[in-house]
């Protein structure tokens, strides 16, 4: 029998901490648009239990995201690799990943985020009580664009999935949705904090169905993808948080029951190897980059810019002289299944390409990429994009860390997965086995037993 528990913890911080997400925003914050939410799913079956904790805040540090889970796991009885964490990755919110110049750390309000997770996880925990599992998928069009020049390359994701979780009385306690879209609908020039799209979508909806769900919309693979309409005030948030509302609430009347409710969480880690620099190298791109800072205006984007790649220079020679530059970062993949529906979690900024191309390997329909879960580690982009170029394989590094992800990172985290989600495993789509009617119109997911 499925269980399910769920809180929601306010993790809104005082107006004057750094927003973090743009190095052009003037700091500090000055208001606030909406409250930020920690929202916490416990779920239990069969004596497993995973709590799923999903936070307005635009990501986690890989070292910060363990310190967390491993706190909530002392306090649950969870064990850390059954707690999954992610973000809806405003910029609006403060700052718990480092990028350089673009919000500093506020070491209080990480002590009251940590206090206030742990506290929603073992209310969470309290509250669970028996559900029944429904699911559907739609598609959102319109609201969401390829940020990156057009070419043959570009790509979208527009799935929509929602997973529903009933009470035996018919109303709704939890919902997840899941929706590639870089969480930008308010500008570099806001100093407001907010929730941004997610967040107005995710309280729209659930103001809309009955029982006043706790709706989890998470972050798909939006490496690329930025919204259509990006506002210097609020209206862009009402637009696209409107639409994506109104998408989970129409969906429900398509919802139909799971023949399965059984769980399962699967978490790796492994590294990923970095294009390192050697201390000529460093140079001449310095040398490069001060003769493109003396062309410049005399600005305030500008002198943000030169302070933070002066940073990333000092502090990656100073890894070089010293002989301890890395050679990689730690890559975790983190699986759930939630019935029919898998989740595969990555701490990176993916780009959107990485759903269907597991869909695809997989034959896995519902099957959905969940950025920026249990840490963040940059952008993963497919080799292509290398060969392209960009912010996002050229630059973002720099704000991030020290070296560039080497090409084929992307490759080898969708070769992971499909390593858990391989033909022998109860996962994997199999002609011949037992179906799983999920939707309407009669479409059936197949899956070896």
């Amino acid at each position: 029998m499925l269980k399910t528990g769920i809180s929601e913890k306010v993790i809104t911080p005082e107006t004057g901490i750094e927003l973090c997400g743009y190095l052009a925003r003037v700091q500090p914050s000055v208001g606030k648009y909406d409250d930020l939410y920690a929202r916490i799913l416990y779920l239990e079956n069969g004596g497993a239990g995973i709590i799923w904790i999903h936070c307005d805040l635009i990501g986690f540090s890989n070292d910060i995201a363990v310190r967390i889970r491993k706190a909530v796991a002392e306090k649950t009885a969870v064990k850390i690799t059954d707690v999954f964490l992610s973000a809806t990755h405003t910029h609006a919110g403060p700052a718990t990943v480092r990028l350089r110049k673009c919000g500093e750390l506020d070491p209080e309000y990480m002590v009251f985020l940590e206090r206030s997770i742990i506290e929603g996880a073992k209310a969470a925990v309290g509250d669970a009580e028996a559900v029944t599992l429904s699911f559907s998928e739609t598609a959102v069009a319109n609201i969401a664009i390829d940020r990156r020049r057009p070419s043959e390359n570009s790509h979208v994701d527009t799935k929509l999935p929602v997973l529903a979780f009933r009470r035996n009385d018919g109303s709704f306690k939890a919902v997840i949705a899941n929706y590639a879209i870089h969480n930008v609908g308010l500008s570099s020039n806001n100093r407001n904090i907010s929730a941004d799209i997610a967040g107005f979508a995710a309280e729209f909806a659930a103001s809309g169905l009955p029982g006043k769900p706790t709706v989890f919309l998470t972050n798909g693979g939006c490496g690329n993808i930025n919204p259509a309409v990006m506002a210097g005030d609020y209206s862009g948030v009402e637009r696209a948080g409107t639409i994506l509302g109104n998408a989970i609430i129409n969906e429900i009347f398509s919802l139909e029951k799971c023949n399965e409710d059984s769980i399962e969480s699967r978490f790796s880690e492994f590294e990923l190897p970095l294009d390192t620099l050697s201390s000529a190298q460093l140079e001449t791109i310095m040398d490069r980059y001060n003769l493109y800072y003396k062309s410049q205006d005399d600005n305030y984007e500008t002198n943000r810019n030169h302070e933070a790649f002066y940073m990333w220079y000092e502090e990656t020679k100073n890894l070089l002289v010293n002989g301890k530059a890395p050679r990689s970062i730690t890559a975790y993949i983190h699986v759930l299944r939630i019935g029919p529906v898998i989740f595969t979690g990555v701490n990176a900024e993916v780009f959107s390409k990485m759903a269907g191309r597991l869909r695809q390997a997989t034959g896995i329909e519902p099957l959905y990429v969940v950025g920026y879960a249990n840490g963040c580690i940059g952008y993963l982009a497919p080799r292509e994009i290398y060969v392209e170029g960009g912010y996002e394989v050229n630059e973002a590094y720099k704000y991030y860390g020290y070296f560039n992800l080497a090409p084929g990172g992307f490759e080898l985290v969708r070769n992971k997965i499909q390593t858990v989600l391989c033909p022998k495993s109860k996962y994997a789509a199999v002609n011949g086995q037992k179906k799983l009617n999920l939707h309407k119109g009669g479409t059936n997911y197949v899956y070896s037993t």
